[in-house]
């Protein structure tokens, strides 16, 4: 191969790896037919312009010409220089780097070379300005002279390499990826030969090391230099590391301290700086302060290190009498670590605890659960955490007033607190009470046995307050006879059994008799002002009874007289065993009964009210009485027979009418308590259409109160309340139950239907129409019918049977658990 061989690159190809080919006499061909053209093109210019163009024109048609032929040169130079050997040329490569990096390189002829190859680069862009003109018609021929030149092929080349070298970095590092060296000779040796792989993998090699000494050698120097500093910086820091922790080893084996202080101060620390003897004794605190904390080193080793001589001092001290406050720093820093471990274990057990604790309370408060939950599973759950983590649950103690045990406490203390106002608070009667309770009233309960024992259960002073009453209006026949008296009577003795009780409680000794004479005292005050007139007297009895009860008529007032009687002389089971009414009475009660506006009267309402049971119970024990068919009873307060096991738990769990009732309307649509006979109907209206049939009973309850001849002030009718328009477009004819119900079954599934199954919409545009629901995309804006009748219509449905799913509606759930339920 000859000296001033050097590689380049066909016109219109990038950089090929390992493709060489000896160019030289070819450029230079290429420059003397430049120079013979240039002069030619000068000649021309001073004849006249047109055939300076001319001539030029054609001269850079010779040149294309001239290109031509070279490139056919330049294919056959390819194939010889095929078999060349790689190895030699990088060889070539590597020789030429090192005499360029010691200064020995001489480029002073590749430097006059290039000098001579830009004057004539010059004249040739010259030449292709003139050719190329005004027009871009002769775009070819002046491109064509303009890169054929040596300069321009040289700074190709330039480029070519240079870009091969910008990937130099890269290869190096995918090259000695994975390597270990144990020394910088061994990287340098290996970083040599992937040098080598990269001057053949990237066609460098072979190439005059002149041409590649401008920028192709700097950069491969540059790079080289970095990587060593790099690697050397790196390997200290490793191997440092590695003999630190030798070191230390060895120092909790034989607890020499000078052998560890020698050894480390000839390292590095993590920025590569030398340690020296301070870095030694600061890797000393460090590797100390970690072996004590981990109870490595005991305090008799630290006293053995301490005592050991220090090697060369002048005046023999041990490490201990030099350098106690290292070691007592020492000791500081493991006291603290080790307050900051326990502290950190301290955080992690408490927020484990935390996490366990929040569990358990999710698990109890699960508004899914309709049970509920018990002390005994709270005290379970939290003796659990207290044997995991050492500590009570102060918040499993806050859910104990929410336990069913501590909301049925709370209703037996209600009915405990009532008794005691009656001073009817016994030890018999506290016994069948909660046991807490029963230690919490235990001492009233005994004062109010003792007081009731003492006094007679109170009947003297009963017959007294009796006798004080009546005494004021018996001058008038009238007055005596007149109902509102009895009630006076049974006020005021209910009024003597508190006082009663309050004083006993106070620990007043005679309280019947004190009782007695405050009750008497305030009779007398109550009527002085109408000077013993007996129809006044009487009139102001009324104003304390009656028209604190209701307005009722004659009628009534002497039945609520009457109640006062029955409840006095039979008790708990009075309405069970005294008649208030009588049979016909009674008939024409039950005859009236789900007609709109009905009631059970003043009368029954009254005694419900101070048995605590609802009306119709109430009216269902007077039936009872006289063997009459009893009223199918309200939801609330149903009892039947085939009762499941849960619903039992339920009734014995939670004793208000309202959560038993919840267990109670599980069973499904109950057609029974359907008024007037309309179950089937509303069956078939149910099985027809798809519309569940619980809501459809509370639908129609909605809108006509089950009343078939109803008529609204808007003109709707029935008991569906269809607009004569609406009833004409559905066939349906308003006042026929059985057309009527089925109609309105058909209509609120077109409305499921129109509004994709969302029966919540449908039911608010069955009362407020569809276009408008449309609108609003729910419940009409200031419209209080209309937002407030799908809540009343879900609790008709519920009232007949559609428990479960009304109870997961919204709308009939307590706001704290509605909030948690997603939208």
């Amino acid at each position: 191969m000859e000296q001033d061989q050097l590689q380049t690159y066909e016109q219109g190809e990038g950089f090929k790896p390992g493709h060489t080919v000896d160019v030289i006499p070819s450029l230079d061909r290429i420059n003397s037919r430049l120079n013979s053209a240039d002069q030619e093109a000068l000649a021309q210019v001073r004849r006249n312009n047109q055939t300076r163009v001319d001539n030029a024109r054609n001269a850079g048609q010779d040149l294309i010409a001239l290109s031509k032929m070279s490139k056919t040169l330049t294919d056959a130079l390819v194939e010889r220089q095929k078999g060349i050997n790689e190895d030699e040329e990088a060889e070539g490569f590597i020789e030429g780097l090192s005499q360029h990096r010691a200064g020995l390189l001489d480029t002073s002829e590749l430097d006059a070379g290039m000098a001579v190859a830009r004057q004539q680069d010059e004249v040739a862009q010259e030449t292709a300005a003139q050719v190329m003109g005004n027009s871009d018609e002769n775009y070819e021929a002046a491109a064509t002279i303009g890169k054929a030149t040596t300069f321009r092929e040289a700074g190709r080349r330039k480029g070519a390499a240079m870009a091969a070298v910008g990937q130099y970095e890269t290869f190096m590092d995918q090259q000695l990826a994975g390597q270990n060296f144990t020394n910088s000779a061994d990287y340098a040796t290996a970083r040599a030969l992937a040098t080598k792989q990269f001057v053949k993998a990237a066609g460098l090699g072979g190439v005059k090391p002149q041409f590649l000494a401008e920028k192709v050698y700097p950069a491969i120097m540059k790079a080289d230099d970095a990587a060593m500093t790099k690697w050397s910086k790196a390997f200290a820091q490793e191997d440092s590391a590695m003999r630190v922790d030798e070191m230390s080893a060895a120092l909790g084996a034989d607890l020499d301290v000078a052998a560890f202080l020698s050894g480390v101060r000839t390292t590095v620390d993590g920025s590569g700086n030398p340690r020296g003897y301070k870095g030694a004794w600061s890797e000393f605190d460090r590797t100390m302060t970690e072996m004590r904390t981990a109870g490595m080193l005991s305090d008799g080793d630290i006293e053995q290190m301490k005592n050991q001589p220090i090697p060369g001092d002048p005046k023999g001290r041990t490490y201990g009498q030099l350098h106690e406050a290292k070691f007592l720093n020492i000791e500081r820093k493991v006291s603290a670590q080790r307050v900051t471990d326990w502290k950190a274990s301290q955080a992690q057990d408490n927020m484990v605890f935390e996490q366990e604790e929040q569990a358990v309370i999710d698990a109890f408060l699960d508004p899914n659960d309709t049970d509920g939950f018990t002390e005994a599973q709270l005290d379970e759950a939290e003796e659990a955490l207290l044997k995991r983590f050492g500590k009570p649950s102060s918040r499993i103690q806050q859910l104990r007033a929410n336990s069913t045990d501590a909301q049925g406490r709370k209703l037996q203390e209600q009915q405990i607190e009532s008794l005691i106002k009656m001073n009817l608070l016994t030890p018999e009667r506290l016994a069948k009470f909660d046991p807490k309770l029963q230690a919490r009233y235990g001492q009233t309960a005994n004062r109010i046995g003792k007081l009731r024992s003492e006094n007679g259960n109170f009947k003297a002073a009963n017959t007294a307050i009796e006798e004080r009453i009546k005494g004021l209006v018996k001058m008038d026949k009238m007055s005596i006879g007149d109902p509102v008296v009895g009630m006076m009577i049974s006020k005021m003795q209910r009024e003597y059994q508190e006082e009663v009780t309050k004083l006993a409680i106070g620990g007043d000794p005679n309280a019947g008799q004190t009782a007695l004479k405050i009750i008497d005292d305030k009779i007398q005050a109550s009527v002085a002002q109408f000077n013993g007139n007996p129809k006044l007297i009487t009139k102001f009895y009324k104003s304390q009874t009656l028209d604190k009860i209701s307005s009722p008529t004659a009628y009534e007032a002497e039945k609520l007289n009457n109640v006062n009687r029955v409840l006095l002389e039979g008790g708990k089971d009075a309405l069970s065993n005294i008649g208030i009414h009588t049979k016909e009475e009674l008939e024409n009660i039950v005859k009236n009964y789900g007609k709109p506006g009905w009631s059970a009267g003043a009368a029954l309402n009254y005694a419900a009210e101070l048995q605590g049971i609802d009306p119709i119970t109430a009216l269902n024990k007077q039936l009872e009485l006289f063997d009459m068919d009893v009223l199918p009873p309200t939801p609330a307060m149903e009892v039947v027979n085939d009762l499941s096991p849960k619903q039992r738990q339920l009734l014995e769990r939670y004793k208000t009418p309202e959560r038993s009732s919840r267990g109670f309307a599980t069973d499904g649509y109950r057609k029974e308590i359907v008024p007037k006979g309309y179950g089937d109907l509303i069956q078939q209206a149910s099985d027809k259409h798809g519309i569940p049939a619980s809501i459809i009973a509370g639908l129609i309850e909605t809108e006509s109160a089950w009343n078939p001849t109803a008529v609204s002030n808007a003109g709707a009718r029935g008991l569906a309340q269809f607009m004569p328009a609406t009833a004409a477009e559905w066939g349906v004819r308003p006042n026929d139950p059985q057309s009527a119900i089925n109609g309105a079954g058909a209509y609120l599934k077109y409305l499921v239907d129109y509004f994709k199954g969302d029966m919540r919409k449908a039911i608010f545009a069955y009362n407020g129409g569809m276009g408008n629901i449309e609108k609003y995309g729910g419940p009409i804006p200031g419209s209080r019918e209309n937002q407030e009748y799908y809540g009343k219509v879900m609790k008709g449905a519920y009232k007949y049977g559609y428990g479960k799913q009304s109870l997961q509606d919204p709308g009939l759930m307590r706001p704290s658990i509605a909030a948690q339920i997603p939208s």
